[in-house]
């Protein structure tokens, strides 16, 4: 978590993407708190590993799209919007070793979800 702060902090990150965070219910969520930004997660509750989260600056204007979300493919997108931009979609997904290649078919879907 250090390396992660410093890495923030130095870089002066707006997001900050991360997988295989293996955070789920039991993690005391003030231990990965950074000042200045906020947290948004998506736990694997699978088989104790994976899970996804973003880190993204207070200031930033965002909401979580759960209605983007695909439980195949474990995703977490947010809809950023800036002043004077469009609304714009990022999307954190990580795709394990050795999972089968039907995944991609529902990252598709995923896509054409964002482009409707």
């Amino acid at each position: 978590m250090d390396e992660i702060r410093i890495l923030l902090v130095d870089k002066c990150l707006d997001v900050l993407a991360m997988q295989e965070t293996k955070l789920d219910v039991s993690n005391n969520n003030s231990h990965f708190y950074i000042c200045g930004y906020e947290l948004i997660q998506r736990d694997r509750l699978s088989d104790g590993g994976g899970g996804i989260c973003f880190y993204i600056q207070s200031t930033i204007n965002f909401s979580v799209r759960t209605d983007l979300h695909i439980d195949e493919l474990k995703n977490l997108c947010i809809e950023i919007c800036k002043p004077n931009s469009r609304p714009f979609i990022v999307v954190n997904w990580y795709r394990p070793p050795n999972s089968p290649t039907g995944l991609f078919s529902h990252l598709e879907n995923l896509i054409v979800k964002i482009l409707i």
